[in-house]
């Protein structure tokens, strides 16, 4: 830990430095020096973290361990071109099975990096489902940089996690001087959406808007008699719902609602379009069917007392020319 503690506060201090970066290539290959806590919490694993570095091939030139005592000699004797970057970075495991599970850690890290001081310079750089990375900008190009890298305590995720690190610090810094994030792409996903069925409606009813059950969901109301300009409430679950970019850190979804009023005998008294529902969409990890779930509501008003039919119709926005999905509800508008 004192060693450790001492290359951070040399870091900090901008005393150890590298040589300029070589414009020359796409790529700065990365000596990583490893800080291996003594926490389980805080340990990196070796062995995952040589399959990712033999994956990344060039990107990197060595790894060292932070407690060594020659920590610093073996790793400038690594930095092979002379120009290689040296990065200090710091493993944090977080226990979960879902990506779900690790919100409140990210959040939690989020807020104390946004709690730093301005001059220390930590941020964001690079983010998965399973996995946040965060770095301290050095005083100058030539410093050695300071990284965390908080990942989800899972084989997969560590690999995938530690690969996009090292992607990052490889990368050649821009005119701005920012590198380009990696862009995490989830394959499994993107097979499940090229065979992705038609949007489906999985359940949908009609509710009471401000009443909810002991789970949260909103209760069905049980008649189907309103009166006029009384708001009939849906809510529906969908499956199948296709994916902009889907995959990826960016995927989003589009959920256009058009509404038919017809009368008892099927016969159309008019049509109207509700509402496009319009939003990011979490990846989560490990992937599975739930990722192309959605949940709706909305709210119609008839005034004309009647026997109505109402028939929701659901179009995917993602893909353009599949077909739609359909619920319908009789109602009745009391004319008292």
């Amino acid at each position: 830990m004192k060693r450790q503690m001492e290359l951070l506060t040399a870091i900090a201090a901008g005393t150890i430095a590298t040589a300029a970066p070589a414009q020359d290539r796409d790529i700065r290959p990365v000596v990583y020096i490893i800080n291996d806590g003594a926490a389980p919490s805080y340990n990196y694993d070796r062995d995952i973290f040589q399959n990712a570095s033999r994956q990344a091939g060039p990107e990197v030139s060595g790894f060292v361990n932070a407690n060594d005592p020659d920590v610093l000699a073996k790793a400038k004797a690594q930095a092979v071109p002379d120009d290689a970057s040296i990065i200090y970075l710091s493993v944090t495991n977080l226990p979960a099975t879902r990506s779900q599970e690790l919100k409140p850690d990210f959040d939690s890290l989020s807020a104390q990096i946004a709690a730093k001081p301005a001059s220390e310079g930590w941020q964001e750089i690079a983010f998965a489902p399973m996995c946040r990375l965060y770095a301290a900008q050095p005083a100058a190009e030539d410093q050695i940089q300071a990284a965390m890298l908080a990942v989800m305590d899972d084989p997969n995720a560590k690999l995938n996690c530690y690969r996009l690190a090292m992607t990052y610090f490889a990368g050649l810094p821009d005119e701005s001087g920012n590198r380009v994030m990696p862009v995490y792409l989830d394959s499994r996903a993107m097979v499940m959406q090229a065979t992705l069925p038609a949007i489906e409606v999985a359940e949908a009813y009609l509710a009471h808007k401000h009443q909810r059950d002991e789970r949260g969901r909103y209760k069905r109301r049980e008649s189907r008699v309103y009166a006029p300009k009384e708001e009939i409430f849906l809510r529906a679950y969908l499956d199948h719902v296709g994916r902009e970019q889907a995959g990826t850190m960016f995927g989003s979804y589009k959920i256009d609602l058009s509404m038919e009023v017809r009368n008892p005998d099927g016969d159309l008294l008019g049509r109207a379009k509700l509402h496009s529902y319009q939003n990011p969409s979490q990846l989560f990890y490990p992937l599975d069917g739930t990722y192309f779930w959605n949940n709706i509501t909305a709210g119609v008003f008839l005034e004309q007392p009647g026997d109505y039919v109402l028939a929701f119709i659901f179009e995917d926005g993602s893909r353009p020319g599949s077909d739609p999905a359909e619920v319908t509800f009789p109602v009745t508008i009391s004319a008292n």
